[in-house]
């Protein structure tokens, strides 16, 4: 598997503009960027996800909070397969992945966690019976 500094060199280029390029922060000389993404694409780079991520200062994910319901397995129910394929078709479309997060609706949950740890950029709740915003103290 090939390395940062394996594509760094090959494009001539340092470190900081592959992962630079590789994650499409800040500006960039077209010419820079053409010659990191052939690189890569030569050497068959793979970026890390979780660099990634990290470097971007987002997931890439979309979070679907669904109700927990013991023994109901809600894929096979026609709203929430219809309304997932639906997300999920959206959210490919646009480049992110999907995370589903299982709730009891009846339990508090701080989804704003979601948010600081970088495990999502936007949620969906579905199905909940109310939403309290916490209070800071």
């Amino acid at each position: 598997m090939a390395t940062r500094k394996e594509v760094a060199e090959l494009a001539g280029v340092s470190e900081a503009t592959v992962s630079r390029v590789l994650n499409g922060v800040g500006p960039m000389k077209e010419s820079t960027r053409k010659r990191v993404l052939e690189a890569a694409d030569q050497l068959k780079y793979q970026l890390n996800a979780v660099a990634s991520s990290f470097a971007r200062g987002r997931s890439g994910n979309i979070g679907v909070v669904l109700p927990h319901v013991p023994k109901v397995s809600l894929f096979s129910t026609y709203y929430f397969s219809e309304l997932l394929s639906g997300i999920g078709e959206a959210t490919r479309a646009r480049g992110y992945g999907l995370l589903l997060l299982f709730r009891d609706p009846g339990e508090p949950y701080d989804y704003s966690s979601l948010f600081r740890t970088q495990r999502i950029d936007a949620c969906i709740v579905l199905g909940a019976s109310s939403f309290r915003r916490r209070r800071r103290v």
